[in-house]
Formats: C-alpha cells, sequence, structure tokens
C-alpha cells in the first residue's frame, strides 16, 4: 500500500499526490462501491496507520470463487434478485483490472 505524500523531485518539478490503495476482486468491489459493504476485515492493520481520508480500491480481474454465496446471504437479507444483480456489478465508470 502506497504512503500518502507529495513528491516533486522525482516527477521534473511536476507535484504528485500519492495515495493507499488496496486490491479486491468482484463481487466484493462492486459491493463495496455501491454502499452495500460497508465494512473491510480481512485485514484490520492494513488501514489502520492511515485513518480516516481517501483510499483507493483497485478491482482486480478475478471473480471471487465463493459459489455465489454473497448472492444467497443478500437474498437472506431481504435483497431483491435485481437488487442483488446490480449491486454485484460495478457502477459506472468503474471497470475491473484497470
Amino acid at each position: 500500500m502506497a504512503a500518502a505524500g507529495h513528491r516533486g523531485d522525482e516527477t521534473g518539478g511536476r507535484a504528485e499526490v500519492t495515495l493507499p490503495a488496496f486490491s479486491m476482486n468482484l463481487p466484493f468491489a462492486a459491493l463495496l462501491a455501491h454502499g452495500y459493504k460497508t465494512a473491510e476485515s480481512r485485514n484490520s492493520t492494513m488501514f489502520a496507520r492511515h485513518g480516516a481520508g481517501v483510499v483507493l480500491l483497485h478491482v482486480g480481474r478475478r471473480l471471487y470463487p465463493d459459489g455465489g454465496q454473497h448472492r444467497e446471504i443478500m437474498r437472506r437479507c431481504g435483497a431483491a434478485e435485481a437488487e442483488v444483480e446490480r449491486l454485484t456489478k460495478l457502477p459506472p465508470p468503474f471497470r475491473r483490472g484497470q
């Protein structure tokens, strides 16, 4: 994960901003982008040193192999099939693997 800061000397005098970033696979990245997923618990120390602020999300090309369990959990929590379908796809203009 990159540290937040500014660099000018290494970029020919241009100001450059670096921000923390992490990768996440679909469908979880889509759920996060839509605001349906609000917590990331796989590595809580990853975000601790950055505090509140902007964090960039890289969406991996791979689909998480859970056999559709995330869809079943969403349905059990009251999400209609159309909502599950919408929430598990990235909203425009986001794309995966970019």
